[in-house]
């Protein structure tokens, strides 16, 4: 696994969610990913990220994030980014589309179903399912299959999928 097979995955979902592709970078402080829509740039920190799997799944995220602002769709100014309450962060409409789309992606791309821990409301179930079907609605195999190859990525063994990202990826900031 390596640091240039998780940029292709970057422009994998540039490609697919027909956004310029972001700047990327990783640090050692702060929440595990970070759009920062004005600047078109998505960090991460790997000190909270455990795993490559999870890594994929928060890129796939924040990426969202950046086609939802770009879309216009969603009021970034009502939009809160840090609520004491887990689960009230969590029931907002971005947040909620943007683990769908991180959800499909897994299941689509690694064929791995990402459990959502901590989030068995009934209500956060009804909404996020209702995001993944529209989701899966907007984003057809055909164009998931093209951007893939468009972006060379390869998708990493399952093994491979385990392991620290912060111990494979050179020069962390």
């Amino acid at each position: 696994m390596d640091k240039e097979n998780f940029n292709r995955f970057i422009v994998f979902l540039a490609d697919l969610l027909a956004i310029e592709q972001p700047g990327v970078y990783f640090r050692q402080d702060g929440i595990a990913g970070e759009a920062a829509p004005e600047e078109n740039t998505i960090s991460y920190n790997l000190d909270v990220i455990s795993d490559w799997i999870t890594l994929y799944f928060v890129a796939a995220h924040e990426m969202y994030h950046l086609y939802q602002y770009l879309e216009g769709g969603v009021d970034m100014a009502k939009y809160v980014q840090h609520i004491d309450n887990r689960e009230g962060y969590l029931q907002q409409d971005i947040e909620v589309e943007s683990n769908a789309f991180g959800y499909f992606i897994m299941a689509k791309v690694f064929g791995i179903e990402m459990k959502m821990n901590g989030l068995d409301v009934e209500n956060y179930a009804k909404k996020f399912a209702k995001a993944v079907d529209l989701i899966s609605e907007e984003f057809l195999e055909s164009e998931i299959q093209e951007s893939l190859r468009y972006s060379g990525f390869k998708k990493p063994h399952l093994l491979e999928l385990g392991l620290s990202p912060k111990a494979t990826i050179d020069n962390v900031a």
